[in-house]
């Protein structure tokens, strides 16, 4: 499986994640020219701003295997939050939503093909600021 195809499915595997924690997701894919939120989020009146990061790894004991790999959360460099932080910023003066009523989430979301089992990690509150 390529790399598009298991960012897709991990966006699809994030999504029903949400929804089965009682999220309404709003947007997918909300691309601005400064940058692009894979998925805009809410629940009980706070939006979520998703990224979300995919990865094809064996999943032991409901662990991913560690290796040689980079962890898909050490991807989330300074240019990748600031487009990030770029893309929030519009999409909330667009919406006049107010700036206390939001938060930034990383999904690490591991995708066993051979088991098929999927593994997601939330991190609740990511800090978009370095």
């Amino acid at each position: 499986m390529n790399l598009n195809k298991i960012g897709k499915l991990g966006e699809d595997i994030a999504v029903k994640f949400l929804k089965g924690k009682g999220f309404e997701v709003l947007n997918r894919n909300y691309l601005k020219k400064l940058g692009e939120i894979d998925i805009v989020a809410k629940k009980l009146g706070i939006y979520h701003f998703i990224e979300v990061k995919a990865v094809s790894r064996e999943i032991i004991d409901n662990k991913p295997v560690k290796g040689d790999f980079v962890e898909p959360e050490e991807n989330m460099h300074r240019d990748k939050i600031r487009r990030l932080a770029n893309a929030i910023e519009i999409f909330l003066e667009s919406n006049k939503v107010s700036c206390e009523r939001f938060t930034f989430d990383l999904f690490v979301v591991y995708i066993d093909i051979k088991q098929k089992k999927v593994l997601v990690k939330v991190y609740e509150d990511f800090p978009l600021f370095i």
